[in-house]
């Protein structure tokens, strides 16, 4: 998919913004970006939820390395960790990785994207909210499904396009850490 750096950074920007003032974790955020990307490039939605969906997945996988190497650290530096903070640390965990599962069974099972959208026109439907839907959405989901899972497959097909991806996350992960440390050094 071909855009301009200049959009993707306003695109970004207006996703964090998205995600301050509508409390959704994140969700809000990225769904913003993809409709903002469809309407630039008019791309199928599929296409960019895929691109969406595997920076969720670098993200989360090194924020899943991050946190277990700080818990790992806390253990072996510590010499009483409160019971308390170490349950919540994995509590916190598990949740990542249970997040971070649900993406990747998303991005592996070709069928499980369609399933996600079934439970949703099922609800849509039990709430009655039918009539303020277009007659052939059903059928244009299913064609962005079809285009996410083949996304995917790009990805399973050429990992090394995962490459520059990882090492900019990895840059932007130290950078933020780097923010923190810089802000402790300035209190003193």
């Amino acid at each position: 998919m071909k855009t301009k750096l200049r959009s993707l950074f306003l695109y970004t920007w207006a996703g964090y913004f998205v995600d301050l003032v509508i409390p959704c974790q994140a969700v809000c955020g990225d769904v913003t970006r993809i409709y903002l990307v469809h309407n630039e490039i008019q791309e199928s939605y599929g296409a960019v939820a895929a691109s969406s969906l595997t920076n969720r997945i670098i993200s989360y996988f090194l924020t899943a390395i991050g946190l277990l190497a700080g818990i790992l650290l806390v253990l072996t530096r510590a010499n009483s960790v409160p019971l308390l903070v170490l349950q919540l640390l994995v509590v916190a965990l598990l949740g990542t990785f249970a997040y971070l599962g649900g993406l990747f069974y998303l991005a592996i099972d070709g069928k499980a994207a369609e399933k996600v959208a079934g439970v949703l026109f099922r609800v849509i439907g039990f709430l009655r909210l039918n009539k303020y839907l277009s007659a052939d959405l059903s059928e244009r989901v299913k064609g962005d499904l079809l285009v996410l899972h083949e996304g995917f497959q790009t990805f399973r097909d050429k990992p090394e396009k995962l490459v520059k991806p990882i090492v900019f996350q990895f840059l932007s992960v130290t950078l933020n850490i780097a923010v923190h440390i810089l802000v402790f050094y300035s209190r003193g």
